[in-house]
């Protein structure tokens, strides 16, 4: 799936930052089944309320990978987490939001066909209002809405900060930072919990989240 997604892509702008041409052959890391010499880090400051079973389960998943042969390197935690929880929804969505107002818009200029004469978010969020098959309002378009309320265009200097945040958070702060200080091939969390990662599907799959 990684060969297949990863790379840069006319479609998004932002790809086109990725710091190397040659995209990896990651199936070449799916041969080794043998988990001995694995460090598998666990953020542990990054947990906050986690259910007592989710806790449980996840405290028997770590008992696994040891018992498979993987060094479970504890308290591997971010640096970040403080100043991330004091951010609020906004903020810490802000970029997606910021895009949305404008990666729709594209997609909907791209389309073949276009039977319902949508364009634009404001024709989205106009079209789900008065579509029945919608179920508006039981069904709501708060993100939406919220989009077009706290996004900026993706060429305001705001959406700029933002991103400079999000590389922060993302990456010495954040997984990146905290997978080289401590030498990590994982981390792994909770399935429930929120970890201080600025707009997840983003970021370098050469460190991933497990379960």
């Amino acid at each position: 799936m990684l060969n297949t997604m990863a790379g840069r892509s006319e479609h998004d702008n932002m790809t086109w930052e990725i710091p190397f041409d040659l995209v990896p052959d990651f199936t070449a890391f799916c041969e080794k089944t043998d988990l001995k010499e694995s460090r598998v880090g666990v953020p542990r400051n990054a947990f906050s309320t986690v259910a007592a079973p989710i806790m449980e389960a996840f405290e028997k998943a770590l008992e696994i990978l040891a018992g498979a042969g993987a060094q479970i390197i504890d308290n591997t935690n971010f640096d970040s987490v403080v100043e991330f929880k004091k951010l609020d929804k906004p903020a810490k969505n802000f970029c997606i939001t910021s895009e949305f107002k404008s990666d729709p818009n594209k997609y909907f200029e791209s389309l073949q066909t276009n039977p319902h004469g949508i364009l634009t978010v404001d024709d989205l969020i106009a079209f789900t209002k008065t579509f029945p098959q919608e179920e508006y309002p039981d069904r709501d378009i708060e993100k939406f809405l919220w989009t077009e309320t706290e996004g900026a265009d993706i060429a305001d200097p705001k959406y700029k900060m933002a991103m400079e945040g999000g590389f922060y958070f993302a990456g010495s702060g954040g997984i990146l930072g905290t997978m080289e200080m401590f030498n990590l091939d994982v981390l792994v969390v909770p399935s429930t919990i929120e970890i201080p990662i600025f707009m997840q599907q983003r970021w370098d799959f050469s460190s991933f989240l497990s379960h």
